[in-house]
């Protein structure tokens, strides 16, 4: 009996480190889409700078898919993680996506065709500067040939961007959960997931970046998970 719970458990932080959007967040997928801004391959979690290229991340998967594909970028932390009264921030709702088998692209990279006009165009992450990270959540899901914006929907636009709901919206427009996702994180602060002067150091003397903020939780969130797997396992054996 001890053996089964332990398993459960196991089971249960795997799915969790599986998880390709950040803790407590919905909806969610566990399969990670690839996202880059010209060379740099996002991971998933990963902060990166203030400067956020302009134009809009490449979207792709590690094998082709069949049929057409909607992706959503949205900001949960709008205005900000502590007061987040305008959240969901619509960055980019791309519709009439399609993974293509033949690319020029190496063997295990299917770049996304665009067929459609955006129905919000991107705009790049800016969080304020008295705010901590921002999260930015990118989810791709399986668009039906009958497809429509939701009449609930139809005012959000290039101008109107505020007070987006992901799940709403894939509900009404019967888009059915995530088949891929992948987030990132951006602060307009300088103390937020940079090497402090103050930060912990290996045994060798190597700097450890210290993170603060939203970074900070995240990045204890998948450690602890991580640790819970080890505990787990180990609690398989006993």
């Amino acid at each position: 009996m001890h053996s089964i719970s332990a398993l459960v458990s196991v089971l249960a932080v795997v799915a969790t480190a599986n998880a390709q959007t950040p803790p407590g967040f919905s909806p969610s997928a566990t399969a990670e889409l690839g996202l880059s801004f010209g060379n740099s391959t996002i991971s998933p979690g990963e902060q990166i700078g203030i400067n956020v290229p302009a134009s809009a991340p490449i979207i792709s998967t590690s094998s082709p898919l069949n049929g057409e594909y909607l992706f959503a970028l949205v900001d949960p932390d709008a205005e900000s993680p502590q007061n987040p009264n305008i959240s969901q921030y619509l960055h980019f709702l791309q519709p009439g996506l399609t993974f293509p088998s033949s690319s020029s692209a190496p063997a295990t990279l299917y770049p996304a065709t665009l067929n459609s006009a955006p129905i919000v165009p991107y705009t790049q992450p800016a969080p304020p500067s008295f705010s901590t990270a921002h999260r930015y959540i990118g989810l791709l899901f399986s668009q039906s040939s009958n497809f429509s914006v939701p009449a609930n929907f139809k005012q959000y636009n290039a101008t109107y961007r505020m007070f987006f709901n992901i799940t709403t919206f894939a509900a009404e427009a019967g888009l059915g959960a995530p088949v891929l996702a992948n987030y990132f994180l951006v602060s307009n602060q300088t103390m937020t997931a940079n090497a402090t002067t103050n930060a912990t150091t290996t045994a060798t003397g190597t700097p450890i970046a210290t993170f603060t903020g939203e970074a900070a939780s995240i990045r204890v969130a998948r450690l602890g998970t991580m640790a819970a797997v080890v505990g787990a396992f180990a609690a398989l054996l006993v």
